[in-house]
């Protein structure tokens, strides 16, 4: 499991690229490690989103703070991903859509996958 944190600014969606972009050779190596021990299914990408004012998915209070745990399937991510310039380097990126469509709370990912 690759893990990403970020604090959502005021103005900002929970799906905003500023936070969703990863290092494209960390999200490769997940997904080939994916496939040598489980075959599939199994490699995610956790992003801890400390919340705004704006909603969104898988919120929960921790410390006087609201954050968002979401999951996408790191296989799933891989397919999508982009490079976010070449400026960036091996930064990836997906868009605010497919992040919306992947992201899943991490209770709902953990019942899924029978993890509970």
């Amino acid at each position: 499991m690759l893990v990403r944190g970020g604090k959502i600014q005021r103005r900002e969606r929970w799906t905003s690229t500023t936070h969703t972009w990863l290092k494209g050779d960390r999200v490769l190596r997940l997904t080939e490690w994916e496939r040598a021990q489980f075959g599939r299914g199994r490699g995610a990408i956790l992003f801890v989103l400390r919340a705004n004012q704006c909603g969104g998915p898988g919120r929960f209070h921790f410390r006087g703070s609201d954050y968002h745990l979401l999951v996408t399937s790191a296989e799933e991510y891989a397919a999508r991903m982009r490079q976010r310039s070449i400026a960036w380097d091996n930064k990836v990126q997906i868009s605010a859509a497919e992040f919306e469509d992947l992201a899943t709370p991490l209770a709902e990912w953990v019942e899924r996958y029978g993890y509970a």
